[in-house]
């Protein structure tokens, strides 16, 4: 029987591409390309899609004391806190706002993934070593199969993606982290 599962794309926004921002990291042409690819062979493979996004109350009362003046790009009415415009998102596909680096503090995404019984997450998303790291210890520790897709991953630098990599498969047993050729192909 096939294990069920669902795409998680992680805070692709805005602010990440944005040169003016100070969470700038770089051109992502690369990354949306990747992504949009990975988001054709789910929609393409009847797998779900849930893309998350980093957001905060207006007023800003949720920002933790120690991100205040550093996160304003993710209070909510922030162009920067919004989904990335070239990635092919469509209505059925699932938004799910959080306040933290996991997506599972919104508690939404465990309900959703019992209720559909999906045994195994397959994601992606921005940043590789903090809300992509945390969401993919998070379902470790919750009992999900991991796949993390490498090109529809990016952060600051390619150093500090490999290093993420590597000590997330030494954390983690049976996690796999694999190419989007290799995904395609259901190595």
């Amino acid at each position: 029987m096939l294990t069920k599962k669902c795409l998680l794309i992680i805070d692709a926004q805005e602010t990440w591409r944005d040169e003016k921002s100070a969470l700038f990291v770089g051109n992502l042409k690369k990354y949306i390309s990747a992504t949009n690819a990975l988001i054709f062979w789910a929609r393409k493979n009847k797998i779900p899609i849930i893309f998350s996004l980093h957001k905060f109350k207006r007023d800003g009362s949720d920002i933790l004391k120690q991100e205040k003046g550093f996160l304003d790009d993710f209070i909510d009415g922030n162009p920067r806190a919004e989904l990335i415009a070239d990635l092919d998102k469509k209505p059925e596909d699932i938004i799910l706002v959080k306040n933290r680096f996991s997506v599972f503090s919104n508690l939404d995404l465990d309900k959703f993934l019992r209720d559909k019984n999906i045994k195994e997450i397959i994601m992606g998303g921005l940043i590789t070593n903090c809300c992509v790291r945390a969401t993919a210890i998070d379902a470790y520790n919750q009992e999900y199969k991991i796949t993390i897709i490498k090109d529809a991953c990016a952060s600051d630098s390619k150093e500090t993606d490999k290093f993420t990599f590597r000590d997330l498969k030494s954390l983690l047993f049976g996690i796999k982290i694999v190419s989007l050729k290799e995904i395609i192909k259901g190595l």
